[in-house]
């Protein structure tokens, strides 16, 4: 087989065999292919270069997110801790537990093991811290809320000696009245003191009753709230008037023998739900 080529403008002819057209062509092939491979081969070095780059820039990222999270956890961590105390002062038993950074938490070294579930571990440990903090959200508020009611209680509670002075040894319960001559409940305590002497609210309340009663002479009663309500009878003097708020330590009259009394003193009663209680178990010592 012949080639014969024909050269216009010199009307020369040149003549190649089979196997010089074949090892030109290859040649010119070997050629253009070398050249291909050599710009993909530099379009991927660069591309390659880049999603290294890249790459680098990311796992950058994921490891301070995976840092800051953690750091998050471990505030969870601290924020139980602290709610556990809140609970016990609050008497309040949470049914769920508090988020921990203990086995049940999410982790991350486990959860960011490759680069396929590097995103999806930590949108899944975002979600979870979201709703962790919305649940210790939750429980804070209604912690608050009982320490607030248990603030409020411990302000009103009746939980001081009214008087200074003695409290007798017959106090509440069955005794001999040292008048009447009979057995019958003695409602509360007396406490011994000068006439004079000033007596005090035992906690913070409401005045619902302030004159004479009977043979408690002249008394107040405050409501304290919380089922709770005290007396305080034989009085020489008063100084609250119905309806009036007071808080504990204050003032509301001074001791005195009035109504059916053989000396001065102070008779002191505490009630909760409508129950009389022994006196001496509320006081503060």
């Amino acid at each position: 087989m012949r080639v014969i080529i024909h050269f216009n403008k010199s009307y020369k002819i040149r003549e190649f065999n089979r196997t010089q057209v074949i090892s030109i062509l290859s040649a010119i092939t070997l050629f253009f292919i070398g050249l291909v491979a050599t710009i993909i081969s530099l379009y991927i070095e660069n591309s390659s270069s880049s999603l290294i780059a890249e790459n680098k820039k990311l796992k950058v990222s994921i490891s301070e997110l995976s840092n800051k999270i953690t750091e998050i956890q471990n505030s969870l961590s601290k924020i139980y801790e602290t709610g556990r105390v809140l609970q016990i002062a609050a008497g309040v038993n949470f049914d769920q537990p508090y988020a921990t950074g203990g086995e049940e938490d999410i982790n991350i070294k486990s959860l960011i093991s490759s680069k396929n579930n590097e995103i999806k571990s930590i949108a899944k440990i975002t979600d979870d811290l979201i709703n962790k903090v919305k649940f210790e959200q939750e429980k804070f508020d209604l912690l608050v809320k009982k320490l607030n009611e248990k603030t409020e209680l411990a302000k009103h509670i009746p939980a001081i000696l009214p008087m200074d002075g003695y409290v007798t040894e017959h106090g509440f319960g069955m005794r001999l009245h040292p008048i009447l001559k009979v057995w019958r409940m003695h409602e509360g305590v007396d406490i011994m003191n000068m006439p004079g002497t000033p007596v005090y609210a035992s906690g913070a309340g409401k005045v619902t009753f302030a004159g004479w009663n009977g043979s408690l002479g002249l008394c107040v009663i405050i409501d304290h709230g919380f089922g709770y309500e005290t007396t305080y009878g034989h009085l020489s003097k008063i100084n609250v008037r119905e309806g009036q708020k007071v808080t504990r330590f204050q003032k509301i009259g001074e001791c005195g023998s009035t109504g059916l009394s053989t000396g001065s003193h102070l008779h002191y009663e505490v009630s909760f739900n409508g129950q009389k209680q022994n006196p001496v178990y509320y006081f503060i010592k």
